[in-house]
């Protein structure tokens, strides 16, 4: 019985993690608005919109890269825009982590309050994007 549960957990941890899988792009443009910030005084900033490029990507989130330089000690959410295999998103996400080069920024973004259907979409696109690369 100890024997399965752990095969079970072990089982477990490997679906997680393909779950989460990261597809590498290459510079895919996207589209942000500023949407909402843990701190009023970021407030003027509300709405404001960019660009950057998606480094990599999976149904939980994303890597973007961008010449903006946000303050992430303070929560900011942002409204992401962007196109795979032209199929269009549109989806929520809070900054959580950033990284400096020089004069770019790559920010880790995790999508939040996403409709599980367009989450099943996303993760679907992904994996079938990633099959198609491996397949050529």
């Amino acid at each position: 019985m100890e024997k399965s549960l752990a095969n079970m957990q072990f089982e477990l941890e490997i679906v997680k993690k393909n779950r989460a899988f990261r597809l590498k792009l290459f510079e895919q443009e996207c589209i942000f608005e500023l949407i909402d910030f843990g701190d009023k005084l970021l407030e003027g900033l509300k709405h404001k919109t960019g660009k950057g490029k998606i480094l990599d990507i999976s149904h939980t989130g994303m890597k973007l890269n961008s010449e903006l330089n946000f303050p992430v000690r303070k929560e900011i959410f942002l409204q992401l825009y962007f196109e795979l295999q032209k199929e269009k998103f549109s989806l929520k996400g809070k900054i959580v982590r950033k990284e400096e080069f020089l004069n770019d920024f790559s920010y880790g973004i995790q999508f939040i309050g996403v409709n599980p259907v367009e989450e099943q979409r996303l993760y679907m696109l992904i994996q079938k994007i990633e099959i198609e690369k491996r397949s050529k």
